[in-house]
């Protein structure tokens, strides 16, 4: 009989295993900057704030305060029509 099917499975269920940690831990942490991206994105006014947190973004601008909103993409080929 041929094991070898058998063996290469085995060693690629344990290689998946062992690298899945790894890949969680690596995506927790650009999960993180985009957030972060996102955040700075909804402060300089490209995209629409969250009602609910109004108070928390007054406290960002305060922040951060030469954050000046810069045209998206979309409103500058508004403007040009």
């Amino acid at each position: 009989m041929n094991f070898n099917g058998i063996l290469v499975g085995a060693a690629v269920f344990l290689i998946i295993g062992i690298c899945h940690p790894i890949v969680i831990k690596m995506e927790y942490y650009w999960g993180i900057h985009e957030l972060l991206a996102q955040e700075f994105r909804v402060l300089r006014g490209w995209f629409p704030e969250n009602p609910k947190r109004s108070d928390y973004y007054a406290r960002q601008r305060a922040k951060y305060p030469n954050l000046t909103p810069t045209p998206s993409h979309s409103n500058l080929c508004r403007k040009k029509k």
